[in-house]
């Protein structure tokens, strides 16, 4: 639980963030809010006087026509002032909710790439989706009603105080009473989700199956259906039997509090008669009835108000820990990146991850020169993927030095070095784009109509599959879409070989290019690949060896660090872990390896 003065900051964070956004609308809410907590009040007045008016009403009837007039002009303003704010309130709603979804998605491009990895980041993330729609008009409108109702409170205490101090008390009581009543039950019901939280996203999780079309053909051919009927049959009843509880018990409290609500309204009546000296007027004791509703009513506002607050204090550190994480260091004063002129050194480099003990990277040194193809090779954790990223820059808290040209890659400014190099990963993105935006992915280097991109396109093993296509490089990626398709994993590869070599960088980065493709695809792919990367220097980290035949250099890693480093005739010859490799392949580096 975070401190008050904590939450304080974190509100007064939010709330800056919708003044800014539009200054006119936060005071024109301020406004509307103060008109609407005096006109009830002014109301309540009225109806006094009107009531008061209804014995005279033989010897001045024009008195009791312009009260009701009057009450029925508050009444009409009162509507009025309501549905402006309605209207204002629709039309700024959207401008809140951009702009905070605005910010985490800038945020989050900035956001270093190491701490996007992490798992608890990752669980803060995922809240954001539930943090966001609460946030902006929500959130100011809470505020603002709590502003209006202890304001419209204050003032029904000012008028009902000649009448009898006893009544403003066992008011009081009453919404004290209300907002214990509401906070148990909110309390209880949070208490109550949380604990149902895990259950609640299996069985969420569980039900997505059943309409997930790619997942529908595996459980349909295995007959596991009836299994994940029973498994949601389970996590749904595991998430409902709490929430019947949740009703019997809001039921039980809300029932009680509504008897001795009414047992409190009626001492207030009797307390109005007992206390009275003279006749009660007719005024008085519409006046009195009338405030027990709106004070009832704005202690309910209240409650609900302050419910929210402390709902929304809960989800709001998750939001403020994200907008406060640790940002990409870039020097826009930096060192310019052209392209590789002469090599890419890394020297003593170590890593691993936050604040574990364990070594991913161990004294890593070697030196690539400019139009140099290299291979790394490793098994399952030896490091290979971790190394790649800290030779691109996503990852830079590690210790030793990554040098382009003699220079630190750190002291490259970002956008130059990014627009000079680029990278196929292992898990690439799959977008619901069309087949062109999933090669550029709107990138103002790649020009649509550059006879150089269909060549990229043929060199990826592209070329047929767009022809095939209904609208060709237009087609959308996606079944979601009309006249969409959904590539299979070897043709996702391929597209994002051509999203990879489609900027023409210095550098080429490709971890596991040809893993979801066939082998005699493969053979094809790899010559076209040292076709487009003739002069490009080439850095390739795979399982698959038939790429080695190709490069100049290979690397051999092995739990985080380099066990050989040579030509593929030069780690054959030395009888190590390459030539198990290669033995241990169907490959046709095999041939003529005994």
């Amino acid at each position: 639980m975070r401190p008050f003065p904590m939450k304080l900051k974190l509100f007064k964070w939010v709330f800056n963030i919708i003044f800014n956004v539009s200054r006119i609308g936060f005071v024109f809410f301020i406004g509307i809010s103060l008109i609407l907590a005096f006109l009830p009040n002014i109301s309540l007045l009225l109806t006094e006087k009107i009531g008061d008016a209804l014995t005279e009403y033989r010897n001045n009837p024009s008195l009791l026509i312009w009260l009701l007039i009057s009450q029925a002009i508050i009444y009409i303003l009162f509507q009025l002032v309501t549905l402006s704010g309605k209207i204002f309130e629709v039309k700024l709603n959207s401008k809140y909710m951009f702009r905070f979804e605005y910010l985490i998605r800038s945020k989050l491009s900035r956001v270093k790439q190491i701490s996007l990895e992490s798992t608890d980041v990752q669980n803060k993330i995922s809240m954001l989706s539930s943090i966001t729609p609460h946030l902006g008009i929500h959130l100011l409108n809470n505020a603002l009603s709590l502003m209006k109702s202890c304001i419209a409170l204050t003032l029904m205490v000012y008028i009902l105080h000649n009448i009898h101090w006893v009544i403003i008390v066992l008011l009081i009581i009453l919404s004290v009473l209300n907002i214990y009543v509401t906070r148990l039950y909110n309390q209880y019901q949070m208490d109550i989700l949380t604990q149902n939280s895990e259950k609640e996203r299996e069985k969420e999780f569980i039900s997505s199956i059943f309409t997930d079309y790619i997942k529908a053909a595996e459980i349909r051919i295995f007959q596991r259906y009836a299994y994940l009927l029973r498994k949601w049959e389970n996590s749904f009843w595991h998430v409902q039997h709490p929430l019947i509880k949740i009703g019997l018990k809001r039921d039980t409290l809300f029932t009680g509090l509504q008897i001795v609500t009414q047992i409190l309204n009626a001492s207030m009546l009797i307390v109005l008669v007992l206390s009275s000296t003279t006749e009660i007027s007719i005024g008085s004791f519409m006046l009195v009835t009338q405030a027990i509703l709106m004070f009832q009513n704005y202690a309910n506002d209240i409650v609900n108000s302050l419910s929210y607050f402390n709902q929304a204090s809960i989800y709001l550190p998750s939001l403020f820990d994200v907008m406060n994480m640790e940002e990409e260091e870039n020097d826009p004063n930096g060192k310019s990146f052209k392209g590789l002129q002469s090599s890419l050194s890394v020297h003593q480099l170590s890593f691993h991850y936050g604040d574990s003990d364990k070594v991913v990277l161990n004294n890593i040194s070697f030196r690539i020169n400019k139009g140099e193809k290299v291979a790394i090779l490793g098994d399952n954790g030896s490091g290979k993927s971790t190394l790649l990223k800290c030779m691109i820059g996503l990852y830079d808290h590690y210790e030793g030095t990554i040098c382009y040209d003699d220079i630190d890659i750190r002291n490259y400014e970002k956008s130059s070095f990014r627009n000079n190099i680029s990278v196929l990963f292992q898990r690439f993105g799959k977008y619901p784009m069309s087949l062109f935006e999933n090669i550029t992915l709107g990138d103002e280097l790649v020009d649509k109509n550059d006879p150089d991109l269909k060549q990229t396109v043929a060199n990826s093993g592209l070329s047929d599959i767009v022809s095939q296509l209904p609208r060709g490089a237009n087609t959308m990626l996606s079944p979601v879409y009309q006249d969409g398709v959904d590539l299979s994993g070897g043709q996702w590869q391929r597209v994002a070989l051509a999203r990879t070599y489609a900027r023409r960088p210095s550098v080429l980065f490709l971890d596991e290019p040809t893993s979801a493709i066939d082998p005699l695809s493969e053979r094809q792919i790899n010559e076209d690949f040292m076709e487009f990367a003739d002069e490009k220097t080439a850095i390739i980290v795979t399982h698959r060896l038939n790429i080695c035949k190709y490069v100049d250099k290979i690397i051999v890693m092995q739990q985080g660090s380099i066990v050989e480093i040579g030509s593929h005739e030069e780690l054959i010859n030395i009888n190590g872990i390459y030539k198990e490799m290669v033995l241990s392949q169907d490959t046709n580096l095999r041939l003529g390896i005994s």
